[in-house]
């Protein structure tokens, strides 16, 4: 769950970043009013610590919110899923398991074994 979680709301932040700095660089040329919005766009790109290096550079305290609240949902996501990784390194059952995927010429290969 942690990894999902994570992986949405990297690719939501990732793809608003991408589309400012499309909208930003459509005509070519970067106005000083404009620089601000470039910085937090490279930095929303960085997964976790970037939201919170980009909320001093926000314009409003609205902005600046929004960036901490998605940089903690970042992190809280990232630490669920080290918690979770950690405790079923550490189960004994998911153990007997196992589950592997191979990509090869003709199409891929999935493999689910199981100890019993």
């Amino acid at each position: 769950m942690g990894g999902t979680l994570l992986g949405m709301s990297y690719l939501g932040g990732g793809f608003v970043a991408a589309s400012q700095l499309d909208d930003v660089r459509e005509d070519g040329v970067i106005e000083p009013h404009e620089r601000d919005q470039v910085r937090i766009s490279y930095l929303m790109l960085v997964p976790v610590i970037g939201p919170f290096a980009s909320a001093p550079l926000a314009s409003s305290r609205g902005d600046k919110a929004a960036f901490v609240g998605f940089g903690a949902l970042q992190l809280l996501s990232a630490s669920s899923l080290v918690i979770g990784g950690v405790m079923l390194a550490r189960d004994q059952r998911a153990r007997r398991w196992s589950l592997a995927a191979a990509p090869e010429v003709g199409g891929g290969t999935l493999r689910l074994r199981a100890r019993f």
